[in-house]
């Protein structure tokens, strides 16, 4: 077995520690005050296999409400059917892992060494105030994903990433953003990769 060899599988190994630390940290009570209404919420439609369409679960339930995040709630009680509390637990130390393990997947098109991404990425349980569980979960892994689609398209260095904009309106602003975030982002980074491709290749094309 070779040098390079060995140290692509002690890399690997390291990102593995990493990723099972975070998982360990992320796989915790289950503690944001929204739980019980997307639970209520996901109940709702699953019995009625209808949409939330009125503040239903408030003293004011005739007051027009759109249910933004239908499919967080519908995920977030069947997962609960399946295993109680402990089930959205683990669901959500998975998304949080997903984010992460793309982030760092990420990290390797762009050719970064494993050494470089072992030493940045335990920063990322700094951000584990924002681990609820809520719709933003999904935003992160899906924006996490979006990026990681946009390091492997901007490769080509055409406008072909501009078909990453469709993917990044409908998984962030149709089915689990609690706000438009992650499919304007899409836009911008789409727009802001594909204008810098475009200039960098005409500047090396001047004479």
């Amino acid at each position: 077995m070779n040098l390079q060899r060995t140290t692509q599988i002690i890399g690997l190994g390291v990102l593995f520690l990493v990723l099972i630390g975070n998982l360990a940290i992320a796989v915790s009570e289950v503690h944001s005050f929204d739980v019980f209404w997307q639970l209520m919420s996901g109940k709702y439609m699953s019995q009625t296999q209808s949409f939330i369409r009125t503040d239903t679960f408030t003293l004011m339930k005739d007051v027009p409400r759109s249910e933004h995040t239908w499919l967080h709630s519908l995920i977030l009680y069947f997962t609960y059917l399946v295993g109680g509390y402990g089930a959205i637990s683990i669901l959500k130390g998975i998304l949080v892992i997903g984010t992460l393990a793309l982030l760092m997947l990420s990290a390797r098109v762009r050719e970064s060494s494993y050494a470089a991404i072992a030493l940045i990425a335990p920063i990322f349980v700094f951000t584990n105030g924002g681990w609820l569980e809520r719709p933003q979960l999904w935003t992160f892994l899906m924006f996490a994903l979006f990026i990681c689609l946009l390091e492997l398209f901007s490769r080509e260095r055409g406008w072909k990433i501009l078909w990453l904009l469709p993917a990044g309106l409908f998984s962030g602003k149709a089915l689990f953003s609690n706000s438009c975030a992650c499919g304007n982002h899409s836009i911008i980074c789409c727009l802001c990769d594909t204008l810098s491709s475009t200039l960098v290749r005409h500047s090396f094309q001047c004479p």
